[in-house]
């Protein structure tokens, strides 16, 4: 099984997951692994090419900051940023957008995926027959 969360790629990601999904920041070191977790099991199906599209644009994400921004994402305070990803969010650029959006979703997937996390947001699970 190939892992995506490699330790380079998981740090980026973990920033980025922090600003989408602020309620990331105050999670549990077990709600923390149940989210690398759903997004390794998640893209573990997925070819190689996948990975390398997603990691590419993490990286480019950190490039962006630094030609906007003058630094690294993970640098940055929050509302610098946001403001990044809203390029993204915003871009006029349909790929830009698509790959943020793919980000996006993997994201809120690591947070909201979490059956632990059901009664908080209100989601019952329904049984399947």
């Amino acid at each position: 099984m190939r892992v995506f969360l490699t330790p380079k790629t998981l740090r980026r990601f973990e920033i980025i997951q922090s600003v989408l999904v602020p309620r990331f920041a105050s999670f549990s070191n077990e709600q923390i692994l149940e989210s690398r977790c759903l997004i390794n099991s998640i893209l573990a199906g997925k070819s190689f090419f996948i990975h390398l599209k997603i990691k590419f644009f993490l990286v480019f994400i950190d490039f962006v900051s630094w030609i906007v921004a003058g630094n690294f994402f993970r640098k940055l305070n929050h509302a610098k940023q946001t403001r990044i990803l809203n390029l993204f969010f915003n871009s006029p650029i349909a790929l830009l957008r698509i790959g943020f959006w793919g980000v996006n979703t993997l994201a809120k997937l690591g947070v909201y995926g979490q059956v632990s996390f059901y009664p908080e947001i209100g989601y019952q699970q329904r049984e399947i027959k």
